[in-house]
């Protein structure tokens, strides 16, 4: 089927990152980091997650890629150089995501705008819940007027998605998926 691999001197990182970036664990560290750090510092959760973080010129429609290597330190995710600080950042958080709910399949991937794969709309919602963890989401929707329960209006939902995506750094439709998650 054109994916068997012949895998000769498998380093340590190798063998370890499949568990160190499972979904659970990087949720755990999201946590971890999230707690010592105003804005998350999702290129810290990378590189503790052996992951180096490149700026790239890549195609036009495409805001990361991220590449496995065979070697310890070969795994890079190389981030669009045009793209906004929010895209950047939102890119890193779903090549994370992407890589952990897939297994790390060791091939090429790339994250387009409007990704419509299963496997690519729960990495974008896991990387809603990375950049924007729910107790200090919630806080800041509250802090701009939401209430519990509270049927919110179009003007309002999009004022609080706005609000959240400017104090994050994520692009507006993440915080309008992670708005929409929270209330529903």
């Amino acid at each position: 089927n054109g994916n068997n691999r012949t895998c000769l001197n498998v380093s340590f990182m190798q063998m370890y990152a499949p568990m160190l970036r499972n979904v659970d664990n990087i949720l755990k560290l999201t946590a971890e980091l999230t707690a010592t750090e105003d804005i998350f510092p999702i290129e810290k959760l990378a590189e503790k997650l052996g992951f180096a973080v490149e700026e790239a010129e890549l195609p036009l429609d495409v805001v990361s890629r991220l590449s496995m290597g065979q070697d310890e330190g070969d795994d890079v995710i190389a981030i669009n150089r045009y793209y906004t600080l929010s895209e950047r950042r939102f890119g890193i958080a779903f090549e994370l995501a992407y890589a952990a709910i897939n297994e790390y399949a060791g091939e090429l991937l790339y994250s387009y705008r409007g990704g419509c794969r299963k496997s690519e709309k729960e990495a974008y919602e896991l990387a809603c819940r990375i950049l924007m963890p729910i107790n200090l989401f919630r806080n800041i929707a509250i802090r701009e007027g939401y209430r519990n329960g509270e049927q919110l209006s179009a003007l309002r939902f999009i004022q609080i998605s706005d609000k959240v995506a400017d104090v994050f750094k994520v692009p507006e439709e993440a915080a309008s998926l992670r708005l929409r998650k929270m209330i529903s």
